[in-house]
């Protein structure tokens, strides 16, 4: 596989070495980009299975106005994509990014799961100090609430 090559590394390393948090734009930019990625590898029935920010690439785009540049987002490190319908894994993936009904293990890994995933790449962005190592059977007590908030509305 080749991939074009993504000037500003990935997004964690841009948080870490930009020091600090995204804009809101930005993460809306960002977003955008990882749903026109995502659904390109969802129409052809690939769930990616470990979409973070260590595996969302971005290069820097000059503006066609002149007045600044934004940044194209690739989606990458496809090690644990799978066919939907050869799908293996029941849990897999960086804990903070794995969705919810997977966790608890109410459901089987599929292309929705992505989707929570999808959520947590521009979530976390906008606050990168949030804990996407720990799960809900470790101490966080905000990831816990976040996973059962959402698990049961």
């Amino acid at each position: 596989m080749v991939m074009e090559l993504c000037s500003e590394g990935d997004v964690r390393e841009m948080l870490e070495t930009e020091g600090g948090p995204f804009t809101e734009r930005e993460c809306l930019s960002m977003g955008a980009q990882l749903i026109q990625g995502l659904e390109a590898l969802h129409v052809r029935n690939v769930v990616h299975g470990d979409l973070k920010p260590e595996n969302v690439f971005a290069s820097k785009v000059s503006d066609s106005t002149g007045v600044g540049a934004h940044y194209s987002y690739k989606i990458g490190d496809l090690g644990l994509a799978q066919h939907q319908d050869r799908i293996k894994f029941v849990e897999v993936g960086t804990p903070g990014f794995i969705a919810p009904e997977i966790r608890t293990g109410f459901y089987e890994y599929d292309i929705k799961a992505d989707i929570w995933s999808l959520g947590m790449v521009p979530h976390t962005s906008l606050s990168p100090t949030f804990d996407t190592n720990s799960g809900p059977n470790q101490n966080s007590k905000t990831q816990t609430r976040l996973y059962w908030n959402v698990l049961w509305g």
